[in-house]
């Protein structure tokens, strides 16, 4: 494809960086995300050494000597004979896994409350279709001999067919990605009762007497939610008791693989790192520690960061532009002539109620009681069950606002679909995302962009199904549905046309990431315009170009694709631009250019 600005607008601004620039060997990715999540992480590296953290610290110091451990896989063995005998109720209690998960949450239809989720488990493939597709055939192929070579190398006295009989049932009961992000799908409120029925077979009452006795002092709730009805009332037909047990096993072997000792470590790399990612080698080991500790510990490790790092001058400068962002959105719903005056009341309710928290959180969990001992993978048990048992305190009582659903040191922004607000950490509010000293062109083009696409997130697919209370409640009248359906259906069908190393891009699965990247370019576009309107226009779109220039390995593409909400970089920037109107006038593009877009087929929801 011809790569000028008209053509290829993507490869025509980041041409010279394309060229030059070579994906690191441990690396799956490599743009802007990842080059400042790699500074952040060097940046707590030196950070970490010179504190003296009650729990990060033994944990840092204890994961970085790992590969000099004279620990073998028996460290896993001697914890699987403690928990063998009630296997599910045991590993659900210890936050490992299992052929369900559980977590905690906000109700959807009540956000005032916390409740518990039963959800599907991880898999040991990336997505249900590893497991089904044939065009994923030679990665189930590699997997199955990764798995008798896992049980062969360290003698585990789990029968191979048991493992895969299991876990192929499973992901064939798992849910397809796009369905998930149905609301309604996954929101199945019941009582205990209804789930002990549902879940024949599983011994539900024992999961909660283990659940009691492991953390006493909490009233279990009378309701749950399910994600999957179909796999909680069909755990029975997945295998035998003994073929789960020898598949639960498995799963708790594999997954602490690399948190026994160097050897282990290299074996589960050769095949999650090499085999499945197309890695050359692993991070380095500081990299991969820090990661570890994101995972595992990462608002404590946040507020660190966010401490040493985080300055008011970032916060006055943040602020000042989601207040203007937000105007932006503001006139833009005003000014809509296909919304009706009682859905547009509701959606600027929503708007104004819209809260944003920046930097880093106020408050963090409580981790005083929680003490660290013996080996890595000890101590990750002790974490993981802490962690759980932080979640269980929750349930029944009043959500925590204050609690951010991430660290201050990611790369990241997200929006709270049942908080109503929007969060951006520290650890992206650095250039080339966010910078004071620079023009406000750059940084509308890249934060600003960015700031609207979480605003847009309020109103996406599944956003416009919460109130400006963040409840899942219905305030769009019919013929405004209508409209916006119709309107999503052009973003489904342009992204459906996408294909990539023989694979379609699904246009369902990446909706509502799609909506927010075209709603926070036309959102900061138009804050951008009322607050500068002489506003160089071409550095705007250059930024948003640059801050999405990426270069990605074949394996990765593969397992974003079925994977991924978020569309692949190029296409969040050219195909995103094919739909804003004040780019093809900028660019003069014309039918003949590939950047084209007829004008009935762009996706209008936030123009007239």
């Amino acid at each position: 494809m011809r790569n000028d600005f008209s053509n290829n607008f993507y490869e025509a601004v980041n041409a010279e960086w394309l060229r030059s620039t070579s994906i690191p060997s441990s690396q799956s990715r490599y743009g802007q995300f990842d080059i400042l999540t790699i500074n952040n992480f060097n940046r707590i590296t030196n950070l970490i050494t010179t504190l003296n953290d009650p729990i990060l610290t033994p944990f840092y110091n204890t994961a970085m000597k790992q590969h000099l451990s004279t620990d073998n896989i028996n460290t896993i063995t001697k914890y699987i004979d403690t928990i063998k005998d009630n296997i599910i109720s045991n590993t659900l209690a210890d936050n490992m896994p299992s052929i369900f998960s559980i977590h905690v949450s906000a109700d959807l239809s009540d956000n005032q409350f916390e409740m518990i989720y039963i959800d599907e488990p991880s898999l040991s493939l990336p997505n249900k279709h590893y497991y089904n597709n044939p065009k994923y055939s030679s990665f189930l192929n590699t997997y199955k001999q990764y798995v008798k070579d896992t049980i062969a190398k360290y003698n585990l006295n789990i029968p191979y067919d048991d493992v895969l009989k299991v876990e192929t049932n499973i992901a064939n009961l798992m849910m397809n990605k796009e369905d998930k992000r149905n609301i309604h799908t996954i929101y199945n409120k019941m009582s205990i009762s209804n789930f002990i029925s549902l879940a024949k077979n599983i011994d539900v009452e024992n999961i909660l007497q283990k659940f009691q006795q492991n953390f006493p002092s909490i009233k279990l709730p009378s309701d749950v939610i399910v994600t999957n009805t179909n796999l909680i009332s069909k755990l029975h037909t997945i295998g035998t008791p003994l073929e789960i047990s020898n598949f639960i096993k498995w799963s708790i072997y594999n997954s602490n693989l690399p948190y026994i000792n160097q050897d282990t470590e290299e074996h589960y790399f050769q095949f999650y790192g090499k085999s499945l990612g197309g890695l050359k080698e692993m991070k380095t080991r500081d990299i991969r520690i820090i990661s570890l500790m994101t995972n595992n510990l990462g608002d404590l490790l946040g507020y660190h960061y966010g401490k040493k790092y985080y300055t008011y001058a970032i916060f006055e400068k943040m602020q000042k532009m989601i207040d203007n962002i937000k105007e932006a959105m503001k006139n833009i719903l005003l000014n809509l002539s296909w919304m009706s005056s009682s859905t547009k009341q509701k959606a600027l309710e929503k708007l104004n109620s819209m809260k944003y928290k920046i930097g880093s959180p106020q408050k963090i969990n409580d981790y005083s009681n929680l003490h660290l001992s013996g080996n890595l993978f000890n101590m990750l048990q002790q974490i993981s069950k802490y962690n759980l048992q932080l979640e269980i305190t929750k349930i029944g009582k009043p959500s925590d606002k204050d609690l951010w659903e991430i660290g201050a040191h990611e790369v990241n922004a997200y929006y709270s679909l049942v908080k109503n607000e929007i969060v951006f950490p520290a650890g992206i509010l650095q250039p080339p995302f966010f910078d004071i000293d620079t023009f406000d062109e750059i940084n509308y083009g890249a934060i600003g962009t960015i700031i609207g696409h979480e605003i847009s997130h309020g109103f996406d697919d599944q956003g416009k199904k919460f109130n400006e209370n963040g409840k899942l409640i219905d305030w769009w009248c019919q013929h405004d549905k209508d409209k916006y359906n119709k309107e999503a259906d052009k973003m489904v069908k342009q992204f459906n046309n996408i294909h990539e190393e023989g694979h379609n891009i699904n246009g369902k699965l990446t909706l509502g990431e799609n909506l927010a990247d075209l709603g926070g370019v036309q959102i900061a576009l138009a804050a951008l315009k009322k607050t500068k309107p002489n506003a160089d226009l071409h550095a705007f779109f250059v930024s948003y170009a640059t801050l999405w220039r990426q270069i990605i390995r074949k394996e990765e593409i593969v397992k974003r694709i079925k994977s991924d909400p978020h569309s692949l970089a190029k296409y969040r920037v050219n195909q995103i631009l094919k739909n804003v109107l004040d780019f093809h006038t900028l660019y003069k593009i014309k039918p003949y250019h590939d950047m084209y877009l007829e004008k009935h087929h762009m996706v209008q929801l936030w123009r007239n």
